[in-house]
Formats: C-alpha cells, structure tokens, sequence
C-alpha cells in the first residue's frame, strides 16, 4: 500500500486552492514575513533569507509518511497526506496565532486583510521595546564581540543581575507588561546598565563567568566558523565528501544518532535523475519512458 505525501502552496480547498506559491508567497500569506519586522525596515524581510516555510513544511512531511507507513503497516491501507506551505507558516507561529474573541473580530474581517506601512512600524517598535525592557532573552555586544543571554527562570535571571550587582522587582516574570511607564523606563534603565557592564570585557571572558554562575550564555557565531567546530564535529553534524566534478566538499552531516552511533552518508549527492529508474521500479504498475531521467 502506497503512502503519498503531498505539498501544495495553500492547501488544495478554499478559493486560492489551485493557485502555486512559494516559500516568499507562503511567508506573506501566513503572516511569518511580518514576525520579524525591525526599526528602519522599509519593507517586510524574510529572516535570513531562510525559506522557513519550505524547510517545515519538508519536516512535517517527513512526519505524515511515517504516520501514514505506520497506519498502513496496521490496517492495510495507504493514502494521500496533504500539507501546505500555509499551514508550515501558521505552525512556525503556533505560539502566537491563538485569538480570544472580541469586539475587534467585526472589523478585522471587514479589513483586506493586507499589512500596512502603519503594521510594519507597529510589530517592529513593539518588538524593540519588549527588548529593550526585557534584558534576560536577547543578544549583547561586548568589548570584541556578540554574546547571547538566555535566563528562564528566576534563579538564572538573579544570578545573571548578581554579576553586576542589580536586582529586578520583575524577575519572575519579566515579558509581564510593566503596569505603569515609570516601571517600563525602570526596566529600559536596567537592561541599558547590564548592557552597559558586557561592553566592558571580551565575548570569551563573558562566556565563562556567566556559565559559571548557571546562567546559559554562548558566543554568537558565523556559520562559516562551524565547518571546523570541535562540538558541531563531534556530533557528526558537518560531513566532508568528495562530489564528482568538485573538490572535497564540507556540509550538513546526519542530524541522528542511531543507538548512540553517527551514520554518515555512504556516497555524495546523486546526479538529477541518477536513481529515478531505480525508484520507479519498486511501483511495477509506473511505466518507465525509454529515456527517463527525472
């Protein structure tokens, strides 16, 4: 029984359901462009130029056809599993996307529906303060570089103000929005004093202090550096093979460990249309055209 998984643009019903998209289209339609808005943006940007919605929606399909090998192992039956690029969009942002009613709903679905300049500046100033009055989640500069600080939790986020000797009425639950604007200014004053205290030494120096006092801190990195990292090597996540036609070649290893082993590739990437005879011939019922290549 034959298990097919199937990704269309913006899902197969409704009145865009036969229209073709990519992950740009997919992004815009599901509100993912609008997640990351910045002060001085002039238009949406897609984060890091990082198709999102394709990569999710090609997990999740990994997920539905094993779902779909394991009900057919059970029952018999094969099937179609579909998803979207939409839907692998709404899901990067499940989080967010929860609407209690209210006497907003009227006039939210009176609207086109289209992300304004005024919606731009609006995410992005509303992202900047939640920054700026929030100093235990966010990246530093210090005196040679970026650091990042990830405090969630109360004992973290007091030994994190121990360092330089603060202390945080709000600690214990700081995305709080503060009651009052002298208490948002308090928290800007206090984010602005620990940024103030990591300019003054090195990226490295930080690293080691703040682990030592429990609280998660790493160095920010480019992604060139992780070709040669002892941690990313360890865990076979960078794999080195020689691609006909190309030098030895550096890139993503195998993500899983399989009983504690790394399983790197056995060969490099196929050629277009290498291997299609060779898929094919496991459906006996596909004919093969004289010249198939995929």
């Amino acid at each position: 029984s034959a298990v097919v998984v199937k990704i269309s643009a913006f899902g197969s019903d409704g009145p865009e359901g036969d229209r073709a998209g990519y992950d740009l289209s997919a992004q815009a339609a599901s509100g993912l462009l609008m997640a990351d808005a910045r002060v001085g943006d002039d238009v949406p940007i897609r984060a890091g130029g990082i198709a999102m919605t394709d990569f999710s929606a090609g997990m999740l399909s990994a997920v539905a056809a094993l779902a779909g090998v394991v009900r057919a192992r059970a029952t018999g039956q094969g099937g179609e599993i579909e998803l979207s690029l939409l839907g692998a969009g709404l899901a990067l942002q499940v989080q967010r996307f929860v609407s209690v009613d209210s006497d907003d709903d009227e006039e939210r679905k009176l609207s086109d529906g289209i992300a304004t300049r005024s919606d731009l500046d609006a995410v992005a100033d509303e992202t900047a303060l939640k920054l700026r009055q929030n100093p235990y989640y966010r990246a530093y500069g210090t005196a040679d570089g970026f650091i990042t600080v990830a405090c969630l939790n109360l004992v973290q986020r007091t030994s994190f103000l121990a360092e330089f000797g603060l202390e945080d009425a709000a600690a214990a639950n700081p995305d709080e929005p503060p009651e009052t604007s002298a208490e948002g200014h308090r928290r800007e004053r206090l984010g602005e004093a620990v940024a103030a205290g990591l300019a003054k030494r090195p990226g490295r120096e930080w690293v080691e202090r703040l682990r030592a006092r429990g609280v998660p801190c790493e160095r920010v990195r480019t992604l060139d550096n992780l070709f040669d990292d002892a941690q990313v090597e360890a865990n076979g996540l960078v794999q080195r093979i020689r691609q006909p036609g190309l030098e030895a070649i550096s890139l993503l290893g195998n993500l899983f460990k399989l009983d504690g082993e790394i399983h790197r590739a056995p060969r490099p990437a196929p050629a277009r249309g290498e291997h299609t005879r060779e898929v094919l011939s496991t459906f006996p019922s596909l004919a093969l055209e004289p010249d198939v290549t995929g």
